[in-house]
């Protein structure tokens, strides 16, 4: 039986395994799923397949490629992760510096809380 050829394509790598569609599918749903959850963030998310292509020289002469390696490698990379800003106070005394934060507005250490008459 002949070996039957097929010329390298984007069409072909799941044909090929199909495991590559799997590992595009996996990096895309992830970058989906952090645009569902934050979608304020509008910095960019970024999936990447790495082919890495490596010459297999032929023994009887080195200077000669018939055949080659191919490794695919899938990445995402998502914005990291920001809580929201805080303003703390610095704080020395003799124990040393320590940072305060306001227990009743978190986000900032000069705000006073509003206190309501209980009628």
């Amino acid at each position: 039986m002949a070996v039957r050829l097929a010329e390298l394509s984007l069409a072909a790598l799941a044909d090929m395994d199909a495991r590559i569609e799997a590992l595009f599918q996996h990096h895309l749903s992830r970058i989906a799923n952090d645009c569902r959850d934050r979608p304020g963030d509008d910095s960019a998310r970024v999936l990447t397949l790495k082919f890495s292509i490596v010459p297999v020289a032929d023994p009887m002469d080195a200077s000669t490629c018939e055949d080659i390696t191919l490794d695919v490698t899938g990445d995402s990379s998502l914005p990291k992760h920001k809580t929201k800003t805080f303003r703390l106070k610095v704080a020395s005394n003799r124990a040393g510096t320590k940072l305060l934060y306001n227990q009743d507005i978190p986000e900032d250490a000069d705000q006073t809380a509003i206190q309501f008459d209980k009628d």
